[in-house]
Order: structure tokens, then sequence, then C-alpha cells
């Protein structure tokens, strides 16, 4: 069978055959004790969950929604669901309201739900609130009842060790139990991920085919250029850049153990690297920058890594100046969760002097790219375009919406993105050339201002508030919050920071920490009478540069 014609099923079994002892996965947890599995046990483990599964009566073609976080478990479970010939939904909580599972889990129509069963855990915790929840003694499964999620059936409780049920990796190595579904094709659903959606709609999902995420893994391992064998990837599960290239390509990934909170994750993140001697490394940008305050006192001035991936946000040459520290070589990876990879630039630490902004290098293998004006017609060779692409990495859609599918794509079935660029005439090399829409790009996350704005609004001080983005070396945008306070009313930029804060989980803190708080008498305005939010973004900017903000 080709490389490119496999299922994720078909591969692992390979891997489990060809190199049964070659470390699959490796995790460090806060105390840096480290924990593996080898391909042979990953194949093995995730063969005997699957039989759980089939046991419990999840089908082919079922979404089973997992909200365990990074580690050895979450790896079991993505493989093993994908082995019963289900789809892993891999989610998480950010804001404490849960909309953005609930909607998910809503449009998925998913009967399974795997959960981490800990007293830390804000999933179950959430789903106490919100479920009716049946617990049966002895057994990992629990009934579910949720007006609001009538699909909803069952609910799998996995620990590590005492309370309720055995752990989770002692009770599969204790079976002799495996079921592979035969009846899986390339073309099946075999990957899942999820980003923001629109204003009023926290989510955005997509799933890909198992031949289109194998061909993703093949373009992320490629790109690399640099021999390594291993890499570090600490990104949630459900994004497109997660999809285990490295472990397809018989390579070692290593990651954090997420399974309690973490309480200095930059650092933990330093010491990792160092332990465990990662040479590659994907690491959001919202962690780079406290890892780079660690240089000094962790490292002797050498690269901490041979090799960093960046993308996610348009790169400068500053924001590359600001990582030359962490490694000698970087790939600059565009992409989007719709497109896989669309182009890539690889570029050494020396080369960054002369690296000119927002270069996402040439199209990846297979990519075409037309960019188009307002009216939907080609845009002068070397101008910008709203982005439209073809390529072998497309997704399959968004899961249970054919409508909203449908339209992302044109009559000539040109995928539409919200991006748009110019390509450079010279070496085809695609810039980035900022949005169509209004958006916070916060590292790699992306913040629509209103989801700010409706956390500060109904304070009894604030009379208007308006969220901008302002430029950041590191992060790209950081997220300014300005505000017009009712007369005589008393509101500290404290008091706006918390009060931010506590819409989101304990430890997620750092995706929506604004920057920069500032208060005005009045806004300015356009000569239409609307709040100038350029200017606005150029305030709290130049207040953030003279140290006052």
């Amino acid at each position: 069978m080709a490389h490119d014609e496999m299922t994720w099923n078909h591969k692992l079994q390979e891997l489990s055959r060809t190199m049964p002892q070659l470390e699959a996965v490796v995790t460090y947890d806060e105390a840096m004790v480290r924990s593996s599995l080898n391909m042979e046990e990953l194949y093995t483990l995730s063969a005997r969950f699957a039989y759980l599964l089939k046991q419990e009566g999840v089908l082919p073609g079922d979404y089973v929604v997992t909200t365990v976080p990074m580690s050895l478990e979450a790896t079991i479970i993505l493989f093993g669901t994908l082995f019963a010939g289900a789809v892993p939904a891999s989610l998480e909580i950010t804001f404490r309201d849960g909309e953005a599972l609930m909607q998910c889990m809503t449009k998925l129509r998913s009967r399974h739900m795997i959960v981490q069963d800990e007293p830390w855990s804000e999933v179950l915790k959430f789903c106490k609130s919100k479920f009716e929840i049946s617990f049966h003694p002895g057994s990992i499964w629990a009934d579910v009842t949720s007006p609001r999620m009538p699909c909803l059936e069952r609910m799998m409780l996995i620990k590590r060790s005492g309370g309720r049920n055995q752990s989770f990796i002692e009770l599969l190595r204790a079976s002799d139990d495996e079921y592979i579904y035969e009846g899986i094709t390339p073309e099946s659903v075999g990957w899942f991920c999820f980003t923001t959606g629109t204003e009023t709609d926290y989510i955005r999902m997509t799933e890909f085919s198992h031949k289109t995420a194998i061909t993703i893994g093949q373009l992320m391992h490629q790109c690399k250029v640099t021999v390594c064998r291993n890499r570090l990837y600490e990104n949630p599960w459900f994004w497109v850049s997660s999809i285990p290239g490295d472990i397809l390509n018989g390579k070692t990934r290593v990651m954090p153990d997420k399974w309690r909170i973490i309480s200095d994750y930059p650092l933990m993140l330093v010491k990792l690297i160092q332990t465990e001697g990662v040479e590659m490394a994907d690491i959001q940008p919202l962690n780079v920058k406290p890892m780079l305050e660690l240089l000094d006192s962790y490292t002797d001035g050498k690269p901490l890594l041979k090799h960093l991936e960046c993308g996610g946000m348009p790169v400068t040459r500053s924001h590359m100046e600001a990582l030359r520290p962490l490694a000698s070589r970087f790939s600059i990876i565009y992409g989007s969760h719709e497109l896989g990879i669309i182009s890539m630039n690889v570029l050494t630490a020396e080369e960054i002097q002369d690296f000119p902004d927002y270069d996402n290098g040439t199209l990846a293998p297979g990519v075409k790219m037309r960019l188009v004006d307002s009216n939907g017609q080609d845009v002068e060779p070397g101008q910008k375009g709203r982005i439209l692409v073809k390529s072998p990495c497309m997704f399959r859609g968004y899961p249970n919406e054919p409508d909203r599918t449908a339209a992302r794509f044109n009559k000539d079935n040109w995928f539409m993105s919200y991006d748009q660029a110019r390509i450079e005439q010279s070496n085809g090399h695609v810039f980035s050339g900022g949005r169509i829409d209004v958006i916070i790009l916060h590292g790699q996350y992306m913040l629509f201002p209103c989801w700010l704005e409706a956390m500060v609004a109904p304070h009894p001080a604030v009379k208007k508030v308006v969220s901008v983005p302002f430029s950041d070396v590191v992060l790209f945008h950081a997220i300014g919050i300005c505000i017009i306070k009712h007369p005589g009313a008393s509101l500290t930029k404290e008091e706006v920071t918390e009060l931010i804060l506590s819409h989101v989980v304990p430890g997620k803190e750092f995706l929506i920490r604004p920057k920069a708080v500032l208060f005005f008498d009045k806004f300015p305005t356009k000569p239409d009478g609307t709040v100038d939010k350029p200017r606005l973004s150029d305030i709290v900017a130049e207040h953030i540069n003279n140290g006052i903000a």
C-alpha cells in the first residue's frame, strides 16, 4: 500500500512491527518525571482502548469527544478512537461558561464523552453542574442526561490512581482484548480540529480524511529540513498542526504532561527541553515570550534548540530577531484549519537579518493560490488580494454543517480564505497582507474584540468599552482595553484585568490577559461619528511605548 493511501490504523500498525522499541511519545510532568510509550505499546494500548469503545457501542464514524489534557492517556485515546473507526474530537474548556464545548458536542451529535476524573478537572466540575450524571461503582462509564445535548448518553471517567476507578493505563495493560476496525478507508474522517468561529459563534470545527491528515503530516515533516530525532509539541491536540507527522515518520514526540495544572509552564518547558535534549520544537508565542526571559539563567549562551517552528500569525523580522536566541534554524509555516499547510519558509539564525517582514515562503507541494479583489477578480501580479486556494491538504468540511461548508467555496471550487496576501513575482514567496475581518491575533489565538468588550461592559462603572489590538514583537497583537467611565464612577486597571480573567478557567489566563487598560474622557471618532479604532490602537501603543499604560 502506498504511503499516502494508508490510514492512521495501518501506519501505526506498520511502525509497531518495524520499530517496536522506538519511543513514540515521551512526557514530562512539572517535577521532571519522565514517562513514555514505544511504538508497540502505543499500538497495543490503543487497540485495547478501541475494544472498550466497541463494547460500549461506539460506531464507525461516531464523534467521541475527549477532554483529557495532553498526556500519554490522551494520546492512547486519540489513536484508540481512530482504531475503533470513530473520530476523536479533542476539546477543552477555556471560558467558564463552557459554551464552546457545548456548541461542539451539539453540532457533532456526540453520544460519548471522555473526561479526566480528578478533583481539579474543570471539565468534570462543569459537567456536574450542567448534566445529570449517574455513576456506577467499579465502572469507568457513567450515564449522562442533558436537555441541552440530548444525543449525549455516556461519559467515560479516567484516572491515574486511587479514587473511583482503576488507573486508565493499568486497566488497558491488564486487558488482552484488542480491536481494529478494518472498514476504515483513506477517505474516512481521520482528524478533527477546531478554532475560533465568528463573533456570535464561538467555534469553527473542521474534519480531514485519513489520507489528507497523513499528507499534512508528511509536509510538516518535510518542511523542517533539519534532521532531528525528537520534537517537542505543546499546542492543543485540536489544532491542525498537532497532526502527529513526527510519530508518522518514526520520530519521537515529546510533550509536557498536563494531567495537573502546571504552576510555571514556561520554566517547565525550558527544563524539559534541556533534560530530554529536545532538538526541535513547536511552541506557542504566548509561551515563547516568558521563555526568552529565562534563557540567561538556564543556558550558556547557546541556542536552546536546533530548530524552532513558527507560524499561526504573521511573522516580522523583529519577531524573528526576538526568537534568535532559541534556535539555530527556523521554519515559518503558514496554513489554516481548513487547508493544512499552505506555504513554508526555512531560514537560519544568520539569515534573519535579511528576512523581509511577513515572508511565508513558497507554496507547499500541490497547493494552488489565486489572489482576488472584492469583486472576485484576479488582482494584478504583485498586488495584494484575498487568498483563494486549492490544495491536497483540503479539509472535508465543517462537521454536520453542509451550508457553512459550501459557503466557503466559489463556483469554481476555490476555497475562499479570510486572509489576504501578495505574491512576490521574483521568487514566488507568499507575503501576509492582513485579513478581511477584524480580529485580535494574540499569539496564535484569534479573539474577536466584541468577546472582550462583553466581559467588561456589564460593570456599573463602564459607560463604553472598546477592545483594540496593537503591535507586539513576539505575539503580533497585544490586547488593549479602552474605557469611558460614568461620571464619578470608580474603576481601576487592575479591576478591569481581573474582571476579564474571571471569565476563563485556571491556567488559561494568559490567553486573554490585556497588556494595556486605558481610561478616556472620549474616544477619537471618524467623520461618520463612529469610533476611530485604528487611531485608538495607535494611542494605546504610544502609551505602552511611553510606559504609562
